[in-house]
């Protein structure tokens, strides 16, 4: 539908679990778009979208390789195919150890 000259689409790869078409509905607003959906079989869905395992490759190891190159690329891999979790863990995780080296650093140079 046009809404202020703009369309608007709403695509959800795979939900938790199946709808009933004729009992869903939408609702358009001033400020937004109401979207209601009615299962198919009563219950509790954790989240509107079902969790798919993504299953990662086996990394390949290079004996030529530096051993901390190979574990960057692992991780640099992890943070592409992680999920948001797995992003701030591991951003939070390198902080963390960048914070820790830097003050190292500094009481190492003022002799302590």
């Amino acid at each position: 539908r046009n809404l202020n000259n703009r369309s608007f689409g709403l695509y959800i790869a795979q939900l938790h679990g199946n709808i009933d078409k004729e009992r869903c509905s939408y609702r358009i607003k001033p400020n937004m778009i109401a979207v209601t959906l009615a299962k198919s079989v009563t219950g509790k869905w954790d989240n509107l979208e079902k969790k798919v395992e993504k299953k990662m490759d086996e990394p390949k190891l290079d004996a030529s390789e530096d051993p901390s190159a190979g574990l960057m690329k692992m991780m640099k891999n992890l943070y592409d195919e992680g999920d948001d979790e797995m992003k701030r863990t591991i951003t939070k995780a390198w902080t963390e150890s960048r914070d820790k080296q830097s003050s190292g650093l500094m009481g190492d140079n003022l002799g302590f």
